[in-house]
């Protein structure tokens, strides 16, 4: 496991700090954020790139925070893929043999591996100068893979590429993780890519962890209106939590009231992911009591291609719903069209007030103290070799 804990560190007037993070072997975590929000630092510290000013970052239980990089059992792949001019594709994936004479063989037998599964045997023997985007990225991939590292860190490694090349090597990063078990660090800004590739997903904003949860966790159940709106939760209402005499809560938006567990009182904040919003012409009739219904008028009509975003004006405010085109189409609905909105009320997430952002929130806080407090570690200075392997090695 990789246990960050009181990591400070800064840079100019920008701060970083984690009071807790925890990465299992194996595990695919994604650092996600804004540009700025310290994503890359946080990963060049876990590199030892940059040494923390406090705290500490511990690998298997063994703490690494003043080890160099070439002792901390990493491989690293930045958004260029710097490869060496001077040296073929094959030269380039084969460089780190030289710095690991014990296991010579072994890592010979991991680079066949390696340029198989990410289809480049052909590019083996050619110079890096006319390789594309998306095939220096593999081997940059393949160079920081071929020493068998038990963790592999990433830094916005589809950032440069276009479209279809991203595409391609997001499933490869994503599949070799798979094959070969490797603990991966993996830092963008984009949420697709986190969402396509991660175990786990870690939000950073402005130095500190916002939300630490699983992908479907963190999408559905955003644990503050930053995270809500950094992962494309256009729908936050303003809402009403209310208990009746019975001791059974409700929630009023616009004109619904109906049964929802809030632990809230008062007025709240909720959150309705577009796509979780049907669109009618008509009102459907026997509607169940779990479903929320709205009447509104279409502003605006926006066709994506795949989908059609229409912008609603409902009395608890504008709200964004996704529709398939096939479906939007056939309903006969335009701009100025008088329309019903319609969800189950498991689609809306209550936010949290600002500032209760709790432990299972922020991923599990738990570890042993020692008497004075501070964190249990082993402190020998040697590179830690957890992995989870998978059955090719």
């Amino acid at each position: 496991m990789i246990s960050l804990s009181n990591i400070e560190k800064t840079l100019g007037t920008f701060r970083l700090f984690i009071e807790r993070l925890d990465i299992k072997p194996g595990e695919y975590l994604v650092i996600l954020g804004p540009s700025g929000a310290g994503k890359s630092v946080l990963l060049l510290t876990v590199a030892g790139l940059f040494r923390p000013d406090a705290g500490e970052i511990l690998f298997d239980g063994v703490n690494v925070t003043r080890l160099p990089p070439e002792k901390r059992d990493i491989g690293l792949v930045f958004q260029e893929a710097n490869l060496f001019p001077h040296l073929n594709v094959m030269e380039n994936i084969a460089f780190g043999k030289r710095y690991r004479r014990k296991g010579a063989r072994q890592i010979d037998e991991r680079i066949e591996l390696l340029v198989d599964m990410l289809n480049i045997r052909h590019l083996l023997h050619r110079t890096t100068q006319g390789l594309s985007g998306g095939e220096k990225q593999r081997v940059a991939l393949a160079r920081a893979l071929a020493i068998a590292p038990a963790i592999l860190l990433v830094d916005e490694p589809l950032g440069l590429l276009d479209h279809n090349a991203r595409d391609e090597l997001r499933k490869e990063l994503r599949r070799v993780h798979d094959e070969l078990g490797t603990t991966n660090l993996h830092v963008t800004h984009n949420r697709n890519e986190a969402f396509m590739v991660a175990d786990r997903i870690a939000i950073l904003n402005e130095g500190r962890l916002a939300q630490v949860g699983s992908r479907d966790e963190t999408f559905a159940r955003p644990a503050s209106e930053f995270v809500a709106r950094f992962i494309g939760v256009e729908n936050i209402l303003e809402a009403l939590a209310e208990r009746d005499y019975s001791g059974k809560t409700f929630l009023k938006i616009g004109e619904s009231h109906l049964p929802f567990p809030c632990e809230h009182r008062g007025n709240v904040r909720v959150c309705i992911r577009p796509e979780a919003i049907s669109l009618h012409r008509e009102i459907a009739a026997g509607m169940k009591p779990e479903r929320v219904r709205i009447a509104g008028v279409v502003k605006s009509v926006e066709d994506r291609g795949a989908v059609v975003r229409v912008l609603v004006k409902c009395s608890p405010g504008d709200m964004v719903v996704l529709c398939g085109k096939q479906q939007f189409f056939a309903s006969g609905v335009s701009c100025s069209s008088h329309v019903w909105l319609e969800l189950d009320a498991a689609a809306i997430h209550v936010l949290p007030p600002s500032g209760s952002l709790s432990k299972r929130t922020l991923g599990d806080a738990s570890v042993k103290k020692r008497a004075d407090g501070a964190p249990c570690a082993k402190t020998i200075p040697a590179q830690s070799s957890f992995r989870k392997r998978s059955k090719k090695e």
